[in-house]
């Protein structure tokens, strides 16, 4: 395992206290098995219909008089008449026990007739009654393969046998998710969320943790609405922030070897990512995992090239940022910057027609390396030692896509070699979002295999299954359904 220069980020526990054995198996609590339970079976539940009497649009105060909910979509018929058009403001309502908050509303359409304005709600949920929301549910789009997961879902028990599923994940976030692939194959699964001991679903963790369940899946998800029940299966909530990823598809690219044994590589690395994100949030780590998502479906092998890229670099920058170093530089800054001013007029004069300020600058900010620098930086900083071909995707590899959107000099007449290049970036981000969150366990590679997954990354430069990654990886999660 290589040796971390940066423990601050590195804050997995000790594996000597923490380690469990090999074969650990976790059972699921009793509520928490019996609200999957009411999700495998019956589904997410019907939310009662939605009524407010008032509300207040920014500071105008209002009377509801009709509520539309489908699809996850919510608006409201208002009185007095609002100036359709006008900028998104805060929306609150109340009515029937409900209690609506949203973020941002918009009078979308008037009716003269009736004297009302439709006012659309986005970035919304609504609460009823005392009791707060143990769990939320969803069913949502989502083409997680049919593979092994890390959760054992019991469906029958009989004397010492018992039958069930193992198609389904509990991942570990700042809330607990269980994934349910109940339609495999399908672009459909159910979520649940636990809260624990949290009274309150915070809407931002959530979007920050979804990142990470999408990159730890190398799936998108997305989420067309939320539904918050109690202990007793009862609706409490119901809630639209417009949750995961635009698009969906069957495009899957595991960051992780899937888990075709036993061991599920992305629970830990998942864990590990929402850890750092929350005691780290210098580091920015969405922008790389948004990027991860958003690759995934890009329509052109250039584009997800070139979001790995990207994504890359920014991890990076913002990683050396947080560090106190801001760039890597050539030469002193202070005394460079000294020098091009004493001989400013001379390098202007060098340049044709009126490029002379163009010129100076290029040659000011000729003390800094190339961007792609950093990342080699990076894993100098962490002592991993990169094989060829990432040292010359991020040495070399960017220029040409940036400035001339293209891969090669000349067109290639097989895609595999694009194929290729883009895989090695993706490894290249990988890696280096393992070593700054201190993930320890293997990744995918870019040699191709007949099962038209990867290869994990070679053992001689990305040792695989540390000491951090390994136990949590192989822990089993049971949970017995069968008695609720």
């Amino acid at each position: 395992m290589t040796e971390q220069v940066a423990p601050q980020f590195d804050k997995a526990p000790d594996p000597s206290e923490t380690a469990p054995p090999a074969s650990e198996r976790v059972v699921l609590g009793p509520e928490l098995a019996a609200a999957v339970a009411r999700l495998l079976r019956r589904g997410v539940p019907r939310v009662p219909r939605l009524r407010f009497k008032t509300a207040v649009v920014g500071d105008v105060a209002a009377t509801v008089t009709g509520t539309d909910f489908k699809d996850g979509e919510l608006a409201l018929s208002v009185d007095p008449l609002l100036q359709v058009g006008e900028a998104a403001q805060a929306l609150s309502a109340r009515g029937s026990g409900w209690r609506l908050e949203a973020e941002y509303a918009f009078a979308s359409s008037w009716a003269s007739r009736s004297n009302t304005t439709t006012v659309q709600c986005k970035q919304w949920s609504a609460v009823r009654g005392k009791r707060a929301a143990r769990f939320w549910m969803c069913e949502a789009s989502c083409s997680l393969p049919p593979a092994p997961g890390n959760l054992n879902v019991v469906i029958r028990r009989k004397r010492k046998r018992f039958s069930g599923t193992r198609g389904h994940f509990f991942l570990h976030a700042r809330y607990d998710y269980v994934i349910l692939n109940v339609k495999k194959g399908r672009g459909r699964v159910r979520i649940l969320i636990d809260l624990g001991a949290d009274r309150a679903l915070d809407f931002v963790a959530l979007r920050a943790d979804l990142l990470a369940l999408q990159f730890a899946l190398g799936t998108g998800i997305r989420i067309a609405s939320l539904t918050g029940v109690d202990v007793h299966g009862k609706v409490v909530g119901v809630a639209n922030y417009a949750l995961g990823s635009t698009t969906t598809g069957a495009r899957v690219e595991w960051p992780v070897p899937s888990a075709h044994e036993l061991d599920t590589w992305s629970a830990p690395f998942c864990e590990r990512i929402c850890e750092v994100d929350k005691a780290h949030p210098e580091l920015r780590l969405r922008i790389p995992l948004s990027f991860y998502v958003a690759a995934i479906y890009a329509p052109l092998l250039e584009l997800r090239y070139l979001l790995f890229q990207i994504a890359t670099e920014a991890l990076a920058f913002w990683y050396l940022k947080s560090e106190g170093v801001d760039e890597v530089e050539i030469v002193d800054k202070t005394v460079w910057r000294a020098w091009t001013k004493a001989h400013a007029d001379e390098l202007r004069g060098l340049a044709l027609d009126d490029m002379g300020e163009i010129l100076f600058k290029n040659v000011q900010n000729a003390r800094r390396h190339a961007s792609g620098r950093n990342v080699a930086k990076v894993f100098q900083l962490f002592k991993t030692t990169l094989p060829s071909e990432i040292v010359d995707e991020i040495s070399d590899g960017r220029g040409a896509m940036i400035h001339q959107a293209t891969m090669f000099d000349e067109p290639q007449d097989s895609a595999d070699q694009y194929v290729r290049r883009v895989a090695i970036m993706r490894t290249a981000l990988v890696a280096l979002l393992a070593r700054i969150v201190g993930y320890d366990g293997p990744i995918t590679g870019w040699t191709a295999q007949q099962r038209r997954e990867f290869e994990p990354a070679g053992k001689d430069w990305w040792p695989a299954g540390g000491v951090v990654a390994s136990p949590a990886a192989r822990r089993d999660y049971l949970c017995d359904v069968s008695q609720h």
